[in-house]
């Protein structure tokens, strides 16, 4: 059985003048432990396939199951991390990383003591008392990345969360997720229109056509990619052809 599966997820958007189908019988499978990128036009639906995944918008047709069943968002099993950190400015970022535990009624001393720990993991210790205005953005996705995974999530669902960072700043954090995702056994599934970063990071890669959306290719990255850290896989005299391969998949299917 599949640690995620997608079954023929179908999606609407309505307007007063017509209904536009922007997802189309999409079907896919996530294994535990895999980190799966998911690649395709602007427009194409792609954050709202997370929205379905999280159970914060249900789909037109179809069925997304987590360990075979419909997934409780009350469980708080499925995190999502988003391309702007929201982070509370009037809170500290011990209060902002203590948020999810709050909500889900998870915040014991013990919680809250490994919420700490992951802020340190990520290089933040000494910033508990300190407010989001006094961290740089790469800094503020750190804490957000620390508030998503507090919880302590089965799944970890990522919508562009590096796009808004320098080149430098963002190979950074796509090498601390990485390595934080691998010793945490993390599944991961990750938005993104960075060809480059779908391949450093992940095990597959989806494409996606235009809309209505259809999966158009599913990429199985080998070994030596899926092993290598980000910064590492772009080195690899395998990484060009992959990109370029992906690249053309996604111009034709524009």
């Amino acid at each position: 059985m599949s640690y995620l599966t997608v079954n023929e997820i179908s999606h609407v958007f309505l307007s007063k003048q017509k209904a536009i189908k922007i997802l189309d019988s999409l079907t896919f499978k996530v294994d535990k432990g895999e980190f799966v990128s998911i690649l395709g036009p602007s427009g194409c639906g792609k954050s709202t396939l997370l929205s379905i995944i999280s159970s914060l918008l249900t789909p037109y047709d179809g069925l997304v199951q987590f360990k075979g069943h419909p997934y409780d968002v009350k469980t708080g099993e499925i995190g999502y991390m988003l391309q702007h950190d929201y982070l509370f400015p009037w809170k500290s970022i011990k209060e902002n990383i203590f948020l999810g535990l709050e909500i889900l009624g998870k915040d014991s001393d013990e919680n809250k003591l490994r919420a700490l720990e992951l802020l340190k993991e990520v290089g933040l210790e000494g910033y508990e008392n300190a407010y989001p205005r006094e961290l740089s953005g790469g800094m503020r996705q750190r804490v957000a990345l620390v508030r998503t995974l507090a919880t302590s999530p089965s799944i970890v669902l990522l919508d562009e969360p590096f796009s808004a960072l320098d080149y430098q700043n963002k190979v950074k954090l796509e090498e601390l997720v990485f390595h934080l995702f691998k010793k945490l056994n993390t599944t991961a599934l990750l938005v993104t229109h960075d060809i480059e970063e779908a391949v450093a990071m992940c095990d597959r890669v989806i494409t996606l056509t235009n809309v209505p959306t259809k999966i158009s290719n599913i990429f199985h990255l080998p070994e030596e990619l899926r092993n290598d850290s980000p910064f590492e896989a772009r080195q690899q005299s395998l990484f060009p052809s992959y990109v370029s391969s992906i690249w053309k998949e996604l111009e034709k299917r524009e």
